[in-house]
């Protein structure tokens, strides 16, 4: 009989300049204990406090609001589109990192998978539909979110490439039809 000590997945791993204790993470799922503009609760605190507590190496939050006029499927998650929001996810992390667990956060837009729920909110955007202008703005979304979850301490950030969401659309040619920058290969679709 092996030891516990022996399994390949209870070893620590270096990754970059973090050291994950075991190579167990807990992945991102959407909960839907944040409040419904975007902010901590206990009760998200003490869920993820009770994962990490388990023994997971690292956890990830799940999906994280960078724009508030599309949330329309993210009901009671939180949010990252405001600095208002950092001092509760601070607490969080906070929380996390005293059971021994690295947290990291993932910032999220739904693009028309997802429905435009703000002030005047229309039918959802395609990628195809965003003006170049839109699209800096929202890269900058993605670049504000990631600021924030740094300065709330989390270890990173898991970029949500996945569900038909934002970033998947422009990378799929099955989506994405531009002619422009954004649109032309790979290196377009992929914003580079």
């Amino acid at each position: 009989m092996r030891e516990k000590k022996d399994y390949a997945f209870l070893q620590p791993v270096q990754i970059g300049n973090r050291t994950f204790k075991n190579r167990i993470i807990y992945p991102a799922m959407g909960k839907h204990l944040a409040t419904k503009d975007g902010f901590v609760t206990e009760e998200y605190i003490e869920y993820f406090r009770s994962v990490a507590r388990g023994g997971v190496a690292a956890l990830v939050t799940g999906i994280q609001v960078i724009d508030p006029a599309w949330h329309y499927i993210s009901d009671r998650q939180t949010w990252l589109c405001d600095d208002k929001y950092i001092p509760g996810l601070k607490k969080l992390t906070e929380a996390i990192h005293a059971e021994d667990c690295l947290i990291f956060f993932q910032p999220w837009h739904s693009g028309q998978t997802g429905q435009p729920t703000g002030v005047g909110a229309a039918q959802p955007k395609t990628c195809n539909d965003f003006s170049i202008e839109e699209i800096h703005q929202i890269q900058e979304m993605w670049f504000q979110a990631s600021r924030r979850a740094k300065e709330a301490g989390a270890d990173g950030i898991e970029f949500h490439c996945a569900h038909t969401y934002l970033p998947s659309q422009f990378l799929s040619p099955l989506f994405n039809h531009r002619t422009d920058a954004y649109g032309s290969g790979y290196p377009g679709r992929a914003g580079i």
